[in-house]
């Protein structure tokens, strides 16, 4: 009996054991779980303010483009009304045709990406939100795509117009610097207005390309909107 008894308690004992063995290792498998879910959400959270910076800075960068395209549409409207009105030729068209001239998409299509080329590396389902997620996804994939191949058959079309404007005005000058280009067919221009074709075109152009850069503000500003409440919560 004495033996039996010793045998029970040793067995409870064991048993004891194994059990605290067992839920210390639940214990910190747990904590082990915590401790990856903080890391997850504390990359997640810096990946997407990093998206917050880059997508803050398209939005600048797409405000100026759109000023400098107003400012652009004002010096090509000068130069057609001037011409339309048959007013004879001044010094100012010299600055006016190079400003007509060179509203030029170059850096209209380019924006910061490496936020989300980060994001990629690091795997987007690091963003937890499906909804969010698909958001950045599809800006970066689809919208962001869409808007460079815009602005790359802007250009061409530029491209194009500049070449016939060049058939009828004469260089002068650092073009870059906007220092002048005369015309040196003014007089036949006056009477004969689709001379004057490739300047409407650029107007054309340039209205064209406010109104794409303001629907891919809209878009980025919805996307920076989202990342921040999610940020937040």
């Amino acid at each position: 009996m004495i033996a039996s008894g010793s045998g029970q308690k040793y067995i409870l004992y064991a048993i004891g054991e194994i059990g605290l063995v067992v839920i210390g290792i639940l214990i910190a498998l747990q904590i082990n779980n915590w401790n990856e879910e903080r890391k997850k959400g504390e990359i997640e959270k810096s990946t997407l303010n990093e998206l917050i910076l880059a997508l803050a800075q398209d939005t600048a960068n797409i405000n100026n483009a759109i000023h400098r395209l107003h400012l652009r549409l004002d010096d090509i409207s000068a130069v057609i009304k001037h011409v339309e009105s048959k007013k004879p030729y001044e010094p100012k068209l010299d600055t006016l045709f190079v400003k007509a001239y060179t509203f030029h998409t170059a850096t209209f299509g380019k924006y910061n990406k490496a936020a989300f080329e980060l994001l990629q590396e690091r795997g987007t389902d690091i963003i937890s939100n499906p909804l969010l997620r698909r958001m950045v996804v599809e800006h970066y994939t689809t919208t962001f795509i869409e808007n460079e191949e815009w602005f790359s058959n802007l250009k061409q079309v530029h491209a194009l117009e500049a070449d016939r404007l060049f058939d009828h005005f004469k260089i002068t000058g650092d073009l870059d610097r906007g220092i002048a280009m005369r015309s040196s067919v003014y007089n036949q221009l006056l009477s004969n207005e689709t001379i004057l074709y490739p300047i409407h075109h650029f107007k054309a152009l340039a209205i064209t390309a406010i109104f794409i850069l303001e629907q891919y503000r809209n878009e980025t500003q919805d996307v920076l909107e989202m990342i921040k409440d999610e940020i937040n919560k």
